[in-house]
């Protein structure tokens, strides 16, 4: 995965993610519009043929969009965390 900063403000940051489409974005974007502080959250894939996609994040004042993102990250993380165990669990009942 490769990124790109397209724009960055006080509030405000675009990044062009390569590599990932809606797999990552769409669970981040739902992640970062849950939390607080932020005023907006999107994603755009331009092309549907090309595996890139730009996240947008613009926040309130006083709250930082580059620390949104990184905590939105390691929300996203510990969520898919929890799934793992349960799997697991499910799997060894099965097979």
């Amino acid at each position: 995965m490769e990124l790109k900063i397209e724009k960055k403000e006080k509030n405000l940051l675009s990044i062009r993610v390569y590599g990932e489409t809606y797999t990552l974005l769409d669970p981040l974007t739902d992640v970062l519009l849950r939390m607080d502080g932020v005023e907006f959250a999107g994603y755009d894939v331009p092309h549907p043929l090309k595996e890139e996609g730009v996240l947008t994040v613009r926040t309130r004042d006083g709250v930082s969009p580059d620390k949104v993102i990184l905590e939105a990250l390691n929300k996203l993380k510990a969520e898919f965390g929890k799934i793992k165990p349960d799997v697991e669990q499910q799997l060894k009942k099965v097979g």
